[in-house]
């Protein structure tokens, strides 16, 4: 019987939402949004909508070096890019072989999105796809690993580029922050790979980074103390972009 009434218990316990309710009271007391609605993210144009999920499939067909390089055992070794190591001529000859078409469409229409993230779900529930956490990981090595091959006349448009597509991805979770938490990560160590050549060919990019790091720390705030991190150490690497200082560069971004 003691069992029996355990059961109940439990399964009560676990369909009520009495402790939802009280947690959605004291947000609001707080000014804190505890709905999707609430959030003040409205759905995002058809047409930007659109265009991230075009840039999701056509990445399916843009494989990365490194991903291959790791999966495949036709690539010999060093697998890894690493900044300040010499590159393997099997990475730009990799970059060399995409399909063109396919790289200028995903290309021009990376450049064509907002300096925003692009909202594609109005609401969530908990078999909604977290499309930008599934692919994004795949676009932006994609996008960094053309910062490291990139020739220096045309670094500035791959660092533009990669920043500007992190800057475009959803951040209404814990799991897409900390998602592109390492997003970030991966871009600012291969940045600062290619730092001597920005120095004077990408003024901007104090600026680039400014926001970047201002926009991490806002949407963290005590969500996640890894991205507050990251927002941290992107606005010390701004300072270091300001200042022209590039040593710092070769710490390890999370400390």
């Amino acid at each position: 019987m003691l069992l029996i009434v355990t059961l109940v218990l439990a399964w009560w316990w676990y369909q009520s939402t009495a402790d939802l309710v009280a947690v959605r009271a004291e947000a609001k007391t707080r000014s804190i949004p505890s709905t999707w609605a609430e959030s003040g993210q409205s759905l995002s144009p058809p047409d930007q909508i659109a265009a991230f999920e075009r840039i999701f499939v056509l990445s399916s067909s843009l494989e990365n070096y490194e991903t291959k390089a790791l999966l495949s055992k036709a690539v010999p070794p060093p697998l890894r890019l690493k900044p300040f190591l010499p590159i393997p001529q099997e990475a730009y000859d990799h970059h060399a072989g995409l399909d063109p078409m396919l790289l200028a469409e995903m290309l021009a229409l990376i450049d064509g999105l907002p300096w925003k993230p692009v909202v594609l779900h109005g609401e969530r529930t908990v078999n909604t796809p977290l499309i930008g956490v599934q692919k994004g990981r795949q676009v932006t090595r994609l996008l960094s690993e053309r910062i490291l091959l990139a020739p220096r006349e045309q670094l500035p448009t791959e660092v533009r580029r990669c920043l500007h597509f992190l800057s475009a991805l959803e951040q209404r979770s814990l799991v897409e922050l900390l998602i592109i938490d390492s997003l970030l990560a991966l871009a600012t160590e291969r940045i600062a790979g290619r730092f001597v050549d920005l120095k004077s060919g990408m003024p901007d990019l104090a600026d680039l980074l400014d926001q970047m790091a201002g926009n991490c720390s806002e949407t963290s705030g005590a969500f996640s103390v890894s991205a507050s991190r990251r927002g941290q150490f992107l606005a010390c690497f701004r300072d270091e972009v300001s200042k022209w200082r590039y040593q710092v560069c070769f710490l390890d971004p999370v400390a």
